[in-house]
């Protein structure tokens, strides 16, 4: 379990450093391969969500939210 949330921390590291950038949502390619990671995050986060609590959770969880607003917002993906 501590495994899995592990990889989704660091997907989610990789996640940050790619959307920090403005205008990220423009671009096709950029959108395509953090659309990719972010699904493989949510999958392994939600799987070890349940056993894990605390801030970073808490952190993890909210930007992954954020996120997948942003996409259904600007109809990306």
């Amino acid at each position: 379990m501590a495994a899995m949330l592990l990889r989704s921390i660091y997907d989610f590291a990789f996640l940050v450093e790619e959307t920090i950038r403005p205008g990220w949502v423009s671009d096709h390619d950029k959108v395509k391969v953090i659309w990719h990671r972010f699904c493989d995050c949510r999958e392994r986060f939600d799987f070890a969500q349940g056993f894990c609590q605390g801030p970073i959770v808490d952190h993890v969880s909210r930007f992954l939210t954020e996120t997948e607003r942003i996409r259904l917002t600007n109809h990306i993906g």
